[in-house]
């Protein structure tokens, strides 16, 4: 949140947010195995942008602390069911990848909506 709290605005915001979710989802889609530094480097590249719309949403009247802790524990509890999800879908992996699919084609959606 420091960018975007701090004023300073990110260029093209939706379509970067837009191409996170369609790299998310082609890489599980397709098997993909990333080595925890190349997984690292995605999060860091696009997490500026994710943060940067939240802060934008966030209403004038709602204090940085309450906005933060509710932002917080949804994207935890985002965090868990995707995660669950995963571990129950583990043996079968053809099933995780096609679940994964419509995850590619909305960020394509969004990147074609955005520009």
């Amino acid at each position: 949140m420091g960018l975007a709290f701090a004023g300073i605005a990110l260029p093209m915001l939706e379509p970067a947010i837009a191409a996170s979710v369609l790299l998310l989802g082609t890489l599980v889609a397709l098997d993909a195995r990333l080595t925890a530094a190349a997984g690292s480097l995605i999060v860091a590249v696009f997490a500026p942008f994710h943060s940067a719309a939240h802060i934008g949403e966030m209403p004038a009247a709602t204090g940085i602390l309450i906005y933060a802790s509710g932002l917080l524990l949804s994207t935890a509890l985002l965090h868990a069911a995707g995660i669950l999800a995963a571990q129950g879908l583990r043996n079968r992996p053809l099933a995780l990848r096609i679940a994964a699919a419509p995850v590619a084609l909305a960020g394509a959606f969004m990147i074609v909506r955005a520009i």
